[in-house]
């Protein structure tokens, strides 16, 4: 007796099946698309005259090397660069990179934070303090400030010069 199944291809279509099992053939695997090759462009910090001269995800800085869109996004922020010395794109924030950065910034020439600790320009040695203690007397580096630690820093400061009189008040001079 013989056994004949009903597919939706009738009979060829079982007959088609039958025979590829019989013959061992498996069936193709599917081929993969090939990925798109990845643009080939100068590295991070590589000179670029555009944004096509870098490379994946890489854009030209104005100072004519490649970073990444959020290292541009700071550079081109005034409170965060300029002002701050956070030029540096780290994620979706922007931070110090280095000490070059804080020492360009309003930072350091008006509150002595000429150095980079943990993404932040901060005041971390005298010598980071020497410009402000000379116009201002705060010539101590305290909590990444520098602090005006002693009544004769505040006197010997420009700030005090010609003053009457000049007190220390929470790490800060006062001329009066």
């Amino acid at each position: 007796m013989r056994f004949m199944a009903r597919t939706r291809y009738g009979r060829v279509g079982l007959v088609l099946a039958l025979g590829l099992l019989a013959c061992g053939k498996e069936k193709p695997a599917p081929v993969a698309e090939a990925a798109p090759p990845e643009k080939q462009g100068a590295a991070r910090g590589g000179a670029c005259e555009t944004n096509s001269d870098c490379a994946d995800r890489l854009g030209c800085a104005k100072d004519k090397t490649c970073q990444s869109y959020k290292t541009i996004e700071c550079q081109a922020s005034e409170n965060s660069c300029r002002i701050e010395g956070r030029c540096t794109g780290e994620g979706n924030r922007c931070i110090a990179g280095s000490a070059e950065e804080c020492k360009a910034s309003e930072f350091c020439t008006r509150d002595g934070r000429c150095t980079v600790k943990e993404g932040r320009c901060v005041a971390a040695s005298a010598s980071d303090c020497e410009t402000v203690c000379k116009r201002f007397g705060r010539c101590t580096p305290q909590e990444d400030k520098c602090m005006a630690t002693d009544v004769k820093q505040c006197r010997e400061s420009e700030l005090c010069q010609g003053a009457k009189t000049c007190k220390l008040s929470n790490g800060v001079c006062i001329a009066g």
